[in-house]
């Protein structure tokens, strides 16, 4: 069944690979029953892979429990659960799954079902690596040991105000009923997804922050101009520090961002870093989003549009 899933000396057969899985998994063998729930989870049949990932995780098997977990954490089959999410990628990790230990290493990084302990963190992360895990690599080298050097993106003055202007308006930003108010302003040059570019799609997106008159909160939105949509939404726990690389001084901001996506109107939570260096007179960025119920690892940069 496995053969027939991956191509594995044999065609890739997907009504092969299940046959062959589940009647292995019949047999209480617990990485088909794993692997089977794999198969109906990309089938979308999310009851019958949460039944089989139980009756995996019953057997003690590593890579279920991280599957399971990821299904608690994102409330997928399951009622939502951070802590059960955290305790099945706890468990996986221990038994040495590298999917456990990069989930678990995650889950301390963002809190979730967890306090935020940056040390644990990087401890599994790095346990992950040494299993030469890829998107532990990504995490790593993008969280973790981000690069701090200028990229050298060519600067193009802009009117600040009337980008401010028209963007609150274009962005759907500033309404009758409300107005925002916009503090600061960045310029996308260069995206990743998981460690992969991905700037065409994100070129020349603006990064927005910007406050209610109403209220202190902060916002952050990251806006597609081309696209006319947004993701947007309060920022909260702000965190502030600076370090002194190659004489220079970055400034970091960790926070979370609760947003919702005017284009599919989805929503969720996200762990923010926000690294900001000086390049002479311009300041450049680099913004890492975690989505907490995602696996994907976003990454952009650019430069800030300056007052």
């Amino acid at each position: 069944g496995k053969m027939y899933y991956y191509g594995i000396g044999v065609k890739e057969n997907i009504d092969s690979a299940f046959y062959w899985t589940k009647k292995s998994a019949y047999l209480e063998n617990s990485d088909a029953q794993t692997l089977l729930g794999d198969i109906f989870d990309i089938q979308e049949n999310i009851d019958s892979a949460v039944y089989w990932y139980k009756k995996a995780v019953e057997n003690d098997n590593p890579l279920a429990k991280s599957r399971l977990g990821c299904l608690y954490q994102k409330g997928a089959g399951v009622p939502q659960s951070y802590s059960k999410a955290f305790l099945l990628y706890n468990s996986s990790a221990e038994a040495g799954d590298e999917w456990g230990q990069y989930l678990l290493g995650r889950a301390y990084y963002c809190g979730i079902g967890t306090p935020v302990d940056t040390l644990k963190a990087k401890y599994w992360i790095y346990q992950a690596v040494d299993q030469e895990f890829g998107f532990a690599e990504i995490f790593k080298n993008c969280v973790l040991e981000p690069d701090y050097n200028v990229q050298n993106f060519k600067y193009i003055k802009e009117n600040i105000d009337n980008k401010k202007e028209n963007l609150i308006i274009h962005a759907g930003l500033k309404s009758e009923k409300k107005e925002r108010i916009v503090t600061e302003l960045y310029r996308i040059k260069y995206t990743e997804i998981n460690g992969e570019e991905n700037t065409k799609n994100f070129n020349d997106n603006i990064i927005a922050f910007y406050k209610l008159p109403d209220n202190n909160k902060l916002y952050m939105a990251n806006i597609s101009i081309k696209g006319n949509s947004q993701s947007y939404g309060e920022i909260y726990n702000v965190k502030t520090q600076t370090k002194t690389i190659n004489g220079q001084n970055i400034e970091i901001r960790t926070f979370k961002w609760n947003y919702q996506n005017t284009y599919d109107n989805e929503y969720g939570t996200a762990c923010v870093k926000l690294i900001l260096i000086p390049n002479g007179n311009i300041m450049e960025f680099k913004l890492i989003i975690l989505p907490v119920c995602e696996e994907d690892i976003l990454s952009y940069r650019g430069y800030k549009l300056l007052d």
